[in-house]
């Protein structure tokens, strides 16, 4: 269940403009759902008209200096003060507008999950629907729903939710033990006292996280997810195992392979076929980016599996049945004695042995092809749980140069949980030690080269220049296009062009830069010199038609181009075909041509139904 999901909701305040005169205005109370993908949050409010003739609303008064009170003023220091009203969810200054029988709202959402982001949406005397965006011309993020309400009572009984959420603990926690210490203690006896106070789901959820950090744990998350809460465990798992893994190979220099992981979802097949890929073209480096890769599944050896000749240790999970009988994890002759995992395992096989078992170690099994070039992977503070076995094992064996920061030490084993009322708990049934003994929550792995990690890609070019210097003047200049510094990117590929004046790829790296500055019209000379060379140049191809989607210029050429990208074979490391339908759903959106907009998105969802970019394009064509 990704981490980022839970967190979008944990509270909520709303901040919105002038409303014009004698426009009606939602008065009274009334109840509040915002919904997030799966997340939906229920929350009674009180509106009222203003001195302007605007309208304001905001749910219970006084909880935000309440939370922040007891939290020590963290709450108050996140939101810069106190919202209006001591309030966790407030619509301030409110504008409305008649349109028909209806009146538009508008607004701006400001709070800790969203930050601040436009609202909009319509009242009527019995209900308003509305939407949240990125930006003022973003996609829609999240949408939001009222209807009247007798009162302002709780929407929930959170004193219940409290007792699900110990017997959970209670019945689930890897340890135990653990549940006795002052520090759990405490937790459970503030949650059960603030849960019981919670006057809706906001709260519910902004009281379990400011009182989480005093456990030290990771992998503790708590949202209202309704219709997740409601399947069986094995569901839910095939759910998270379902997400895109988005395995991107790519070959920014002659001999570099780039393989970017950005979750370990069921990525095994993915990462294989790259692996063939890699050893098709004789690739002397290989570039593994996990950076800001939260973890995932056992996949997450599947890299490592390319890169050794014998079996090795993957380290062990450990359960409450080894807890309730052991103090420490297994030695070398009781690890010999436990079921394995191998390459392939997934998180339900990881579940049902630590539950059956106590205990299951993971063994790496070596695949075909093997690479045995110079290995580089990127690391950062957000690569953790599944993630950090691999970064040690490449670590332990010597077998890749770690660059970048240590990893998050988030590394434990934790399934969803129904908790009733529609609220899903995530918290950790296994903990991990490696096959030399180190336990990576709370400690993480260090770097060999410490690096921000916008520049560890630099790194690898310094690495490569005196055997690769052209390779490297490729990289340096990926590196500073990734690091938003597109002169010095620029500098960098006018390099590489005067080490190798007949290649495509600085020329192209050069029009990609153009299109971050939003110098449109030398981006499509760039690209328009590469195809009169090669007509047939599938990069070229594409990135004018992504140039044209995103400038809104010369749209029926990048028609065509788009066109002819997807008449052509794919070829690993270039743009999925899902991308150049998305791109040709924006331009055919902008030109008003709604039903081929819709074709065209559609077609991408298909290829890529977890791509969040893709579905709300549909969404937006679709109302």
């Amino acid at each position: 269940m990704p981490l980022s999901l839970l967190r979008r909701c944990a509270v909520l305040s709303v901040v919105a403009c002038p409303l014009a005169a004698q426009t009606p205005v939602p008065t009274g109370q009334w109840l509040v759902t915002i919904c997030q993908d799966q997340v939906e949050v229920a929350i009674p409010m009180t509106f009222q008209a203003t001195r302007d003739g605007g309208w304001e609303a905001f749910s219970k008064e006084g909880v935000a200096a309440r939370l922040a009170g007891r939290a020590q003023g963290a709450l108050g220091g996140l939101l810069g003060k106190l919202p209006p009203h001591g309030a966790l969810t407030v619509f301030e200054d409110g504008t409305a507008a008649r349109e028909g029988e209806s009146v538009r709202i508008r607004a701006t959402l400001a709070s800790l999950g969203f930050g601040n982001r436009p609202a909009a949406g319509t009242f009527t005397p019995g209900r308003i629907r509305g939407e949240l965006r990125r930006d003022s011309a973003g996609p829609v993020i999240a949408t939001f729903e009222a209807v009247p309400a007798a009162d302002a009572r709780p929407p929930r009984d959170y004193a219940a939710l409290a007792r699900e959420i110990r017997r959970a603990f209670d019945e689930h926690l890897y340890d135990p033990h653990l549940l006795e210490t002052p520090a759990w203690r405490d937790f459970f006896r503030d949650l059960e006292h603030d849960l019981a106070l919670s006057s809706d789901d906001a709260e519910a959820m902004a009281v379990f996280y400011r009182l989480k950090p005093r456990l030290g744990m990771s992998h503790l998350e708590l949202a209202r997810m309704p219709a997740q809460a409601a399947l069986p465990l094995d569901s839910l798992l095939a759910l998270d195992a379902a997400q895109s893994s988005g395995v991107i190979l790519a070959f920014p220099a002659p001999g570099v392979a780039y393989l970017r992981v950005r979750r370990w979802a069921s990525a095994t097949r993915a990462v294989d076929s790259a692996f063939v890929r890699i050893d098709s073209v004789r690739a002397h480096t290989l570039v593994l980016d996990i950076r800001g890769n939260p973890g995932g599944d056992a996949s997450s050896i599947a890299p490592f599996a390319h890169l050794v000749r014998e079996p090795a240790p993957a380290g062990v999970f450990l359960g409450r049945r080894w807890y309730a009988a052991h103090r420490a994890p297994p030695t070398a002759g009781e690890l010999r004695a436990l079921p394995t995992l191998t390459n392939d395992g997934s998180a339900e096989t990881i579940l049902s042995a630590v539950r059956e078992h106590g205990a299951i170690a993971g063994v790496v099994t070596p695949r075909a092809p093997r690479f045995d070039g110079r290995v580089f992977a990127l690391i950062d503070r957000g690569t953790g749980s599944a993630s950090e076995p691999l970064t040690h094992l490449l670590r332990a064996s010597g077998r890749a140069t770690l660059v970048g920061e240590n990893t998050a030490g988030a590394m434990l084993s934790a399934p969803p949980h129904g908790v009733g009322q529609g609220f899903l708990l995530i918290l950790p049934e296994a903990d991990y030690f490696t096959a030399d003994g180190v336990r990576l929550e709370g400690r993480g792995v260090a770097p060999h080269v410490a690096s921000p990690p916008r520049d560890a890609l630099a790194v690898v070019a310094d690495s490569l220049a005196a055997a690769h210097p052209y390779a490297a003047a490729l990289l340096r200049g990926a590196s500073r296009g990734e690091a938003a510094r597109p002169a010095e990117a620029i500098t960098a590929y006018q390099e590489a062009r005067r080490m190798a004046l007949d290649s495509a790829a600085p020329l192209r790296a050069i029009g990609t830069v153009q299109q971050q500055l939003r110098a449109w019209d030398a981006a499509f000379a760039v690209f328009d010199t590469l195809l009169a060379r090669d007509p047939h140049d599938a990069a070229a191809l594409y990135q004018l038609g992504r140039t044209a989607a995103l400038s809104g210029q010369r749209q029926e050429a990048g028609i065509t181009a788009l066109r002819a990208y997807l008449a052509m074979p794919r070829v690993a490391g270039q743009p999925s075909s899902a991308a150049a339908q998305w791109r040709l759903g924006m331009i055919y959106e902008a030109m008003g041509r709604t039903a081929e907009a819709r074709a065209a998105f559609e077609a991408a969802v298909r290829e890529e139904p977890g791509n969040t970019d893709y579905r709300a394009a549909l969404a937006r064509v679709s109302r």
